[in-house]
């Protein structure tokens, strides 16, 4: 079965009421315990929604997600102060182009679906 994708012209939704209500933020970044001197994976990082706030505790976030216009959107939504903290990085599960062992943290919030399924 093909994956789910997201329909990136909904990505309004990604940060309105609702999802602020079922998944606060910062909340959710609060109880990662993300270190200042830790480096932060946001897989599915889409308009910033998690990877900004993981911004304000991490030294560095790499905001991973399929789509360019989703990291465009998350860089100017984010705050010019952390803009130097987060990383775009477009990719395609399973494959990341990145050394896990350079990792601290991996953050995938509402992903799971969007991956194909394996054998």
């Amino acid at each position: 079965m093909p994956p789910h994708r997201f329909n990136r012209s909904d990505k309004a939704s990604l940060i309105g009421d609702r999802r602020r209500k079922m998944q606060p933020a910062e909340e959710i970044v609060e109880r990662a315990e993300i270190q200042n001197h830790e480096i932060c994976l946001d897989i599915g990082s889409g308009i910033g929604y998690i990877a900004i706030p993981a911004a304000v505790r991490s030294v560095c976030v790499i905001a991973l997600d399929v789509e360019r216009e989703m990291l465009k959107s998350l860089m100017k939504r984010a705050p010019k102060d952390l803009g130097d903290r987060i990383f775009p990085v477009i990719a395609e599960l399973p494959h990341l182009p990145l050394n896990s062992e350079t990792i601290d943290h991996v953050l995938a919030i509402n992903v799971i679906h969007e991956i194909d399924e394996k054998e």
